[in-house]
């Protein structure tokens, strides 16, 4: 079993106005923690994410798709949020477009930059009555987490290099710094001078000091500055991604696993509704087992490869890595169509027919980009990023 790990937040403000349970129990935790020896310190490095950084993700979220698995709605939501977040460092929640969600007959971006209403150049957009209330895209944090790890892990980033979602707002905070007024930068970030100070410096430092001390004469080191700053400057894309089939047929010879498979087959027969439950506690068991089995691979790979490349020796006669499915996923269409719109992102297309592509991707239809794929049929689950 897999031990979990809770953060308990407390407040070092003092004379504090807020007031209520929830903060009397944030004055209470600094005085548990001496008593019981729990620390009062960040678990993790503050990193920030620059912008060649939020473009790698995008593009590994788009071009390597077939190894991340989701859902079109999540991987357009996953694409917006990093975007967004890199802007305005806006906290993440539900934000994004959708399709047939206005009053109206809005069925295009072109349609929407070039069709005026007949007597004026304005024409408001009303969401439908029935969408009012719903949640444009409901994706659950947890959701988003388990996809934003996926796809650092498949982009090749190292176990112990965490990366976090507030690394986005870090790095925007850094962007609008010095860039903007600290007035206009504290009101867009919607916090005070004093917490940008006390909470968004990461540990590792982006400016160039020695252009600073010595001007022209520092020579010209911005590459290195830019490789210094990037938060993926370690990673390694041929990393591997999965556990082997003999891995994961050694998970089923285990005698939980097994016991827990008879289990579920006898609960079924007699009673179906309380089978789900076992069937929910085998596939903790197995994504914990198999989480677990990838990161000792993955850190037994990377210390391999770094001993050889410090010799600058080649690591071309290492065994293949372990870069394919092992449970064989069906071909989805939209994986491929994902792959070409990544393609099409990076070929700077216009935004008229990217949003197109987008729209045609989401509702799965032949598009300019892939025309000959006819629209699949329902899939059995909604969920496609557990293919078990």
């Amino acid at each position: 079993m897999q031990a979990g790990i809770y953060d308990l937040g407390f407040s070092s403000r003092n004379n504090s106005s807020r007031s209520g349970p929830a903060y009397e129990v944030a004055d209470w935790i600094p005085m548990l923690a001496e008593k019981v020896g729990l620390s009062l310190t960040q678990g993790f490095e503050k990193r920030e994410l620059s912008d060649e950084d939020i473009v790698l993700i995008l593009h590994t979220l788009w071009s390597r798709a077939e190894h991340i698995q989701c859902t079109p709605d999540a991987q357009i939501l996953h694409h917006l949020r990093p975007v967004q977040a890199s802007v305005s460092a806006y906290r993440t929640g539900y934000e994004s477009d959708s399709r047939q969600r206005f009053q109206g007959r809005l069925h295009s971006i072109d349609q929407l930059l070039s069709e005026k209403p007949l007597d004026h150049d304005y024409v408001p957009l009303h969401w439908k009555s029935s969408v009012l209330d719903a949640k444009i895209v409901p994706c659950s944090y947890r959701s988003f987490w388990k996809l934003w790890n996926r796809t650092l892990y498949v982009a090749g980033l190292r176990n112990d290099d965490n990366i976090r979602p507030y690394a986005l707002r870090v790095g925007a905070g850094g962007r609008l710094d010095g860039s903007l007024t600290r007035a206009l930068s504290n009101y867009i970030m919607s916090h005070t001078t004093e917490v940008f100070e006390r909470s968004y410096q990461a540990r590792h430092l982006t400016a160039n000091l020695m252009r600073i001390a010595f001007d022209s004469r520092a020579g010209d080191n911005g590459g290195m500055i830019r490789s210094l700053r990037s938060a993926f400057s370690r990673r390694d894309p041929e990393a591997p991604i999965y556990v082997s089939t003999d891995e994961l047929a050694a998970f089923e010879e285990r005698k939980d696993i097994q016991t827990l498979r008879q289990l579920h087959k006898e609960t079924f027969k007699k009673e179906p509704h309380k089978a789900t439950a076992i069937k929910n506690q085998i596939r903790y068991l197995l994504d914990c087992l198999e989480k677990l089995k990838l990161q000792e691979i993955r850190r037994k790979y990377f210390d391999t490869v770094d001993n050889l490349r410090g010799r600058h020796e080649s690591t071309e006669h290492l065994d293949p890595q372990l870069t394919e499915n092992p449970r064989s996923a069906r071909e989805v269409p939209s994986f491929q169509r994902a792959v070409l719109i990544g393609k099409f992102m990076r070929e700077n297309a216009s935004v008229v027919t990217l949003g197109e592509s987008m729209i045609a991707y989401l509702e799965e239809w032949p598009t300019k980009l892939y025309p000959h794929v006819s629209k699949p049929p329902p899939p059995k689950s909604a969920n496609v990023m557990d293919m078990r």
